[in-house]
């Protein structure tokens, strides 16, 4: 009976051992996942601003270029610069979301899977 008790408990603590480590695991995952989206987001803030400032630059000049002989040009290259500008601004804001990198990462699901219960043992 004493051999039965301390094989139980081995077991036990062999399942809580595995389940920690399980979600140890996890943890770096989502913290690697996350230190990898803040690259991303540093690189991609970067370019964006590069291209900001250049396309700013261009299209200022152009529309006051335009401006002078005709009005109704110089709006429609502003108004094509804020489209262009509002698109970039609105995907990058979906590709730099939380969300969508847990997703796309598939973090959630190792995290719902380190976090599962096991089923009760017969």
């Amino acid at each position: 009976m004493l051999t039965g008790g301390v094989l139980w408990l081995l077991q036990r603590f062999r399942r809580i051992s595995v389940d920690l480590l399980k979600i140890k695991a996890v943890v770096w995952y989502v913290r690697g996942v996350g230190v990898a989206r803040r690259l991303f987001i540093g690189m991609v803030g970067l370019a964006f601003l590069l291209a900001l400032a250049v396309s700013g630059f261009l299209l200022i000049h152009i529309g006051i270029y335009a401006l002078l002989p005709a009005p109704a040009n110089a709006i429609v290259l502003l108004s094509l610069g804020v489209i262009y500008l509002l698109t970039a601004v609105l995907v990058l804001r979906w590709a730099c979301s939380e969300k969508t990198w847990m997703k796309y990462s598939k973090a959630d699901h190792y995290v719902e899977l380190a976090t599962r219960k096991p089923p009760p043992n017969s």
